[in-house]
């Protein structure tokens, strides 16, 4: 912006000083022809002035008023392009970790004021773990674009929220910064952390139910191994005593399950939502 202003500011002077010394070459020696005594030339030589002051004044006036017509215009635009973003933006100084602008939308998702968020330093709002970090990248932040990953930050209330931030370097004010795009992906951080629970617990359940199904299954077995050979007995030999041994083997086993079945539903877990 610096750069911008200096540019407008040497193209203005350098028009002012291309008509004036046109106008003092050329004015004067058209005076001369005109005038046939010095008096006539000194009133000449007064209109001239009165005459240049005046055109250079209307001609200064409309550069100049053009000039803060596209500043108004860059206003208007950097309003809506900055301010009005649904994004939250916001821009820091490199050296200092100063907030030196922030947009209404990282206002609004910082809780914050305007003129609170442009008392902060970034390290407001990291958390211990995220100072740690930050100090360990700043000073190897490209000169681009750089997708920094995500964030924890850290709300007037203490709680958290993820950002997933992108920065960019940027000259503000003559300092050396860096603009950010921030994305709130908070629910989506808490939404994958509570599957990976979900996922550990459903994975420690099944782990228990396989280890608990392989060390019992000799219980299963053995009433149904017992039953198996019973049977055949009674079709080989026609032996009707042996039933009541057939029957005490099948409640020994509806037992044993009965049992196995209990014990799962006295284990099995409570998902979180």
């Amino acid at each position: 912006m610096n750069h911008l202003v200096r540019n407008k500011a040497l193209k203005i002077v350098a028009i002012y000083l291309l008509i004036g010394f046109l106008w003092i070459f050329l004015s004067d020696s058209y005076i001369e022809l005109l005038s046939s005594n010095a008096e006539q030339l000194t009133t000449f030589q007064n209109y001239k002035g009165v005459f240049f002051v005046s055109v250079t004044g209307f001609i200064l006036y409309g550069l100049i008023s053009g000039y803060f017509r596209k500043i108004g215009e860059a206003n208007r635009q950097y309003e809506l392009l900055f301010q009005d973003s649904p994004i939250p933006m916001w821009i820091y100084d490199v050296n200092t970790l100063q907030i030196l602008q922030a947009n209404k939308a990282a206002c609004q998702a910082h809780g914050l004021k305007p003129a609170e968020i442009l008392s902060k330093t970034m390290m407001d709002f990291l958390s211990p773990e995220g100072k740690d970090r930050l100090h360990s990248t700043i000073d190897s932040l490209p000169d681009n674009q750089h997708f920094s990953g995500v964030w924890a930050h850290v709300m007037p209330d203490k709680s958290l929220k993820h950002m997933e931030i992108i920065s960019f370097p940027f000259l503000f004010e003559g300092r050396k910064s860096r603009l950010v795009f921030a994305k709130d992906i908070t629910k989506q951080v808490f939404a994958e952390k509570n599957l990976e629970e979900k996922n550990s617990l459903l994975e420690k359940h099944i782990g228990q139910i396989q280890s608990y199904s392989y060390a019992n299954s000799h219980r299963v077995r053995a009433p149904l191994a017992n039953i198996l050979g019973l049977v055949d007995l009674l079709i080989d030999e026609n032996d009707t005593s042996l039933i009541p041994l057939v029957k005490e083997s099948a409640i020994k086993l509806n037992e044993e399950v009965s049992e196995m079945n209990k014990i799962l539903s006295m284990n099995e877990p409570s998902l979180p939502d």
